[in-house]
């Protein structure tokens, strides 16, 4: 467990270097206009993550959690091919990739089955042109979604150890 809290901690540290390096066009903060690109680019949201409750499991977060980084991996991978950061793109791609894998390990020694999430994460970021506004405004958009979802991701795998810290987590 603790090493899915230091690879999302530290995903979530390397985020802000990415977003530096892949949105470099200054645009619109207005939100009515960021929200109408974001349904236009068809960017799907980020599953929800509560506190663990009767109604709201470990299983279901760490379920979702799985399908988060899923859905930012392929997300993140198909506007990989239009913008020119793919270098800084890379590595938060492992991490993603990564924690999946330590997330499917937690998964695996809770005993709860490991679900592989279908995913249909079809979005227009591949069908944009490199010098496309909207594709700018996506890729920020993307990783501000992504930044947030790390960030309650963190909170969850906190709660989860605290609730569960008689659990022995490794690796």
């Amino acid at each position: 467990m603790q090493d899915a809290q230091s690879l999302a901690s530290k995903m979530l540290k390397n985020i802000p270097a990415v977003y530096k390096s892949c949105v470099r066009k200054q645009f619109t903060s207005d939100p009515f206009s960021l929200e109408y690109i974001k349904e236009t680019l068809a960017i799907p949201a980020s599953p929800k993550l509560a506190p663990i409750s009767e109604t709201h499991t470990m299983e279901m977060n760490l379920d979702r959690i799985c399908e988060g980084l899923q859905l930012h991996y392929n997300l993140l991978q198909e506007a990989k091919e239009k913008v020119d950061c793919s270098g800084e793109l890379t590595p938060l791609l492992a991490e993603i990739s990564e924690l999946n894998i330590h997330i499917n390990k937690v998964q695996v020694l809770s005993g709860i089955p490991v679900s592989k999430p279908q995913l249909s994460s079809v979005s227009v970021l591949s069908a944009l042109s490199k010098d496309d506004y909207s594709l700018n405004v996506g890729v920020h958009l993307l990783l501000e979604q992504l930044r947030a979802f790390a960030q309650d991701t963190v909170r969850s795998l906190r709660e989860i150890q605290h609730l569960h810290s008689h659990f022995q987590f490794s690796g």
